[in-house]
């Protein structure tokens, strides 16, 4: 699970410099940035299911994956919903999209921390 914490971690990186654009005014991030904030979190994504298969999960490492997912959804449907049609990203959306995302991996953390 800490590689997954960690990969997570990366993609909220990527995620606050992609949520800054719309925060600054500017209507979309680049779409080289949003591409490869989605993929860093697809990676993220192998390494969590990677986690899963290899070893037991607890119901928070499980909640933490749910959470993730729908932030996932969020990201996924402000691309190919916004981003990918020229429209700008909707500002509300992508400030909701962080919030679950930081949720998830807060909870991922927090288990991460429990298992040390």
């Amino acid at each position: 699970m800490l590689g997954a914490a960690i990969m997570f971690t990366l993609t909220a990186l990527g995620g606050a410099a992609v949520a800054s654009f719309p925060i600054r005014k500017i209507p979309r991030p680049p779409t080289w940035l949003a591409l490869g904030h989605g993929a860093v979190a697809i990676a993220s994504f192998a390494v969590l299911a990677y986690s899963f298969t290899t070893s037991t999960t607890t119901q928070l490492e499980q909640l933490a994956a749910a959470v993730l997912a729908l932030a996932a959804v969020g990201g996924l449907t402000l691309f190919l919903g916004f981003h990918l049609r020229g429209k700008a990203l909707p500002l509300l959306f992508v400030v909701g999209h962080g919030i679950l995302a930081i949720s998830g991996l807060a909870l991922l953390w927090f288990s991460v921390a429990r298992g040390l």
